[in-house]
């Protein structure tokens, strides 16, 4: 998989794992690790009480510490 299909597969999978009706600034919906931690921060603040929040909040912190770990990992192979 090349760069462009992964980073149009990440969009894709972000999107999927916020409700389409959820109040979400556009852009923050493009998969990066700066847009997913500004979700993990801020989501919350429009959305509270969305019924899917909690389930939500859950999914955006899980992949962003799988990132965050694999990141680890990749460092420490190399050192």
């Amino acid at each position: 998989m090349n760069n462009d299909h992964f980073k149009l597969w990440m969009d894709d999978t972000l999107r999927s794992l916020i409700p389409e009706d959820m109040e979400v600034p556009r852009l923050r919906l493009n998969f990066s690790t700066s847009n997913l931690s500004w979700l993990c921060r801020n989501l919350q603040i429009n959305n509270k009480q969305h019924p899917e929040i909690k389930q939500t909040m859950a999914k955006l912190n899980t992949l962003r510490m799988k990132l965050l770990f694999n990141k680890e990992n990749q460092w420490r192979k190399v050192n």
